[in-house]
């Protein structure tokens, strides 16, 4: 089974999706705006409103938030909450 977890850890790190940290689920961009689609039927969750402008996604080591940079601030957002959580300023 080693050879599936390579794979899926191939296919997590490719732009523009990226997998939670378990395999469950993967960001996706639909219409621009940032989703949480699952694997096990579960409906997609909008994250973040449209805005081509996001870079860096990146899941917290658990998988409960997801971080990415627009405009050179930090932004983190809850997976089972999506609200914006918190906003870094220059």
């Amino acid at each position: 089974m080693p050879e599936y977890k390579s794979a899926a850890d191939d296919i997590s790190k490719r732009i523009p999706t990226r997998m939670n940290p378990d395999k469950t689920a993967m960001l996706v961009d639909v219409a621009g705006h940032l989703a949480m689609a699952y694997f096990d039927g579960r409906p997609t969750v909008k994250l973040a409103k449209a805005d081509n402008t996001r870079g860096h996604l990146t899941f917290s080591p658990k998988g409960e938030h997801v971080a990415f940079v627009r405009g050179n601030n930090l932004f983190a957002i809850g997976v089972a909450d999506p609200r914006r959580m918190g906003r870094s300023s220059n």
